[in-house]
Order: C-alpha cells, then sequence, then structure tokens
C-alpha cells in the first residue's frame, strides 16, 4: 500500500540533488570554507561558530564535527605550533593534555585519606590549593618569591609545577636555591598544620638560603674527608710469599660495646683469612686494636 501511495506522489527532490551530498567538494567550495575559520572568526575547529550565511561546504563541516571528534588527533609533525602544556596533542584518549606527574591524582588521594581536610588554600583561603599554588602561586607568597629579582618571572602563568620547574631549568636561576626555597615554603605549610602558628612567611628566602649554604659547606667537608681518607688507607702487597694482616677496631658508644677484626691477606690481595669479634668497650682505641691482632 505504501509503495501504491509513493507512485502517486508528485516528486520534489531530482536525481542531481540527490546526488549533491556524494560529490566532492570544489575548490570554490574549499576556500569559501577555509575562509571563514579566519583567526579573529574562529581559533580553531573546536571552537568554530556555523554563523550566517555560510556556504554549503561550512555547514557539512561543522555537521560532521562531532563524528570526526572523538576519534581525531593531532598531526604532530615537528611540533612547532603545538602548545606543549595547553593543546590536547597527546595520542592518549584518557588524557590528551599535558599534566604534571600525578599531581591531580596525588591531590584527589590526599582529600580521599583525609590528609587534607579542605581542598581550599588554608594559607589564602580563596584559591583550591594544587601544588602550584602552594609553593608558587598563593597570593601569600608573593613576599616570599618578590624578595629576589631572579623570581621576576612570578606573574608569567603556569599551568603545574612541572611546567614552572622546566622554565627554572630553561633559564639563567640559581636552581639550587629555588629547589630549597620550594621546600622551605613546603616545610612550613606542613608545620603550620601540625604545630602552629611556624616561622613568619618573611624568613623563608633567609631560611632558604642559610640552608643551601649550610649544605654546600658539608658537601665540601665530606669531600675533603673522603680524599684524606683514600689517601691515607691506600693498601700494599706484601712481598711474595708473605701475608699481610690488618686489623681494627669499632666503638658503639651507646651500647658500651665494641667490634675488632683483622683479615689476611697474600701478595696477590687474596684474602687468606678473617676473623671478628663483639666485645666488651675498653678505655683505649689503641688497646682494642692491639687486642684484634692476638
Amino acid at each position: 500500500m505504501e509503495e501504491v501511495a509513493l507512485n502517486h506522489m508528485e516528486r520534489s527532490a531530482i536525481d542531481d540533488m540527490n546526488a549533491m551530498p556524494l560529490q566532492e567538494f570544489t575548490v570554490v567550495e574549499v576556500e569559501e570554507a577555509l575562509k571563514q575559520m579566519a583567526p579573529l572568526k574562529a581559533p580553531g575547529p573546536d571552537e568554530a561558530k556555523e554563523g550566517h550565511g555560510g556556504s554549503y561546504a561550512w555547514r557539512s563541516i561543522l555537521r560532521g564535527r562531532e563524528v570526526i571528534r572523538p576519534g581525531a588527533k593531532w598531526r604532530v609533525g615537528d611540533g612547532e605550533k603545538i602548545k606543549i602544556w595547553g593543546d590536547k596533542w597527546l595520542p592518549f584518549v584518557h588524557t590528551p593534555l599535558v599534566h604534571g606527574p600525578l599531581m591531580a591524582e596525588l591531590q584527589e588521594a590526599m582529600e580521599c585519606r583525609y590528609v587534607v581536610d579542605d581542598p581550599q588554600c588554608p594559607l589564602c583561603s580563596q584559591h583550591e590549593e594544587t601544588v602550584l599554588h602552594a609553593l608558587w602561586s598563593c597570593p601569600k607568597l608573593a613576599q616570599v618569591w618578590n624578595e629576589d629579582n631572579q623570581w621576576s618571572f612570578k606573574d608569567m602563568t603556569f599551568h603545574d609545577f612541572p611546567q614552572l620547574l622546566l622554565h627554572v631549568l630553561n633559564s639563567e636561576c640559581n636552581v639550587e636555591l629555588f629547589a630549597t626555597q620550594v621546600w622551605t615554603v613546603w616545610f612550613r605549610r606542613n608545620k603550620v598544620r601540625t604545630t602552629p602558628p611556624g616561622f613568619p612567611l618573611y624568613l623563608i628566602a633567609q631560611r632558604a638560603y642559610e640552608a643551601l649554604m649550610e649544605y654546600r659547606a658539608a658537601q665540601q667537608r665530606t669531600i675533603s674527608t673522603r680524599s684524606s681518607v683514600r689517601l691515607g688507607a691506600r693498601w700494599s702487597p706484601p712481598l711474595d710469599g708473605w701475608y699481610k694482616a690488618n686489623f681494627d677496631a669499632v666503638t658503639f658508644q651507646e651500647d658500651e660495646r665494641a667490634g675488632i677484626g683483622v683479615i689476611w691477606r697474600d701478595s696477590k690481595g687474596l684474602v687468606m683469612a678473617s676473623a671478628s669479634q663483639n666485645i666488651q668497650l675498653m678505655s683505649s682505641v689503641v688497646e682494642m686494636e692491639a687486642l684484634a691482632t692476638i
């Protein structure tokens, strides 16, 4: 019955009209569509709107956008025009944006496990306390980072802390001081949470600098000590057919005990025998070393 009824209806679409959607776009149609994608009118295909008087080709592109978008990916090429931190260019469906390593996951885990009761920053009470905010962008930290001119990029916008760190590494800033100051900010933040009120914010830069100087001095002392130990403790083999015994003692003041040990090696440095013993702490190290020879 339906076919009989259709045969008596007047056709409103000719064959050419039915074939039109299957035809390829002409050069003119493509050019008209591209002109409507000018930067001032539509920053990119995802943000483009149909507008008024759009060509058939442009309307077709926008109609098919929702079908194409789920499977569409960037053609990276040389990557020159890609905004590393802003564009969705990674070939992963779950996270096409570059994020700091586990930053979002860490914040969520801390909240779920009640490590932090409230995601809001306890320092300024204005913003969510992300890692970047807690260590850098919190308004209350301005007095910390504005004190030194080498952090003059304080007003720059960073998406997360790894992006900030990358900028520091690629600049002429003192990376050691930056790391120490960040650690001091984090240390104070945790100190305030556990045993308030903590030390004042204006002391952070000073304490970070002092800690860095102390660390550097300790490293120099360690290097000097190791050098002297290596020079003074160099072992020399005995003559052929002879054996050499080396002995030493170590004290454990807390337990009032000591350990003595001896090792015998031949002219090739091969170990022939060794022994050690835990003994009562004596008044003299020389006495304990002498005991090791017996």
